[in-house]
């Protein structure tokens, strides 16, 4: 059995192996396989999908020594301008690090690395921790509901995904959930 990159599945979990298409030889592959491009689950945002993200935010950046050993960006940081609390209507730009690392199988993780935690009034927005994509700087985890069930049911489509997941992000930016909060304001 072989992936549709002709490489063989061997030992793999079944579980690495969701949603992908299987070929019993490699002349399968070669008359009809996916190719690298199109492998829905390749872990991490690719080049296409950096582009995809630039359009609508022009400041993304991937974070380079977060790479995946596949090449894939694990890491980004771009901004996003947000409401500053829900108390007032002034809008703040965020600058967001978003964890692709399990993307598009798993629900990307974002945290507000500017402004500083104590300059933060937004409701959905947890006080400063230490996380494993940055040991050493201080990172404002964001919630965003109860998402994680809808980003699970969407189509097995990178662009889908990561646009949903964005506009989710950008969602919970601009219009603050006292309802579900992560600190108190």
């Amino acid at each position: 059995m072989y992936d549709a990159l002709g490489s063989e599945v061997g030992d793999r979990s079944a579980n690495d192996m969701t949603g992908e298409v299987l070929y019993v030889g490699p002349q399968a592959i070669e008359a009809g396989g996916l190719s690298k491009a199109a492998y829905w689950s390749t872990p991490g945002l690719t080049a296409d999908d950096l582009q995809y993200l630039k359009i609508s935010y022009p400041s993304v950046v991937s974070i380079s020594n977060l790479k995946l050993s596949n090449g894939n960006s694990g890491v980004v940081q771009l901004s996003m301008i947000g409401r500053k609390s829900h108390k007032r209507d002034g809008t703040i730009q965020y600058q967001i690090v978003i964890d692709f690392r399990g993307f598009p199988a798993e629900m990307p993780h974002a945290y507000v690395r500017l402004p500083s935690d104590s300059d933060i009034k937004h409701c959905n927005i947890y006080h400063a921790d230490r996380f494993e994509i940055a040991p050493r700087i201080d990172l404002c985890a964001i919630c965003i509901g109860g998402y994680s069930g809808t980003y699970s049911a969407l189509e097995r489509d990178r662009k889908q995904r990561l646009g949903c997941y964005i506009n989710q992000l950008q969602y919970v930016l601009s219009n603050p959930n006292t309802k579900d909060t992560a600190r108190c304001v």
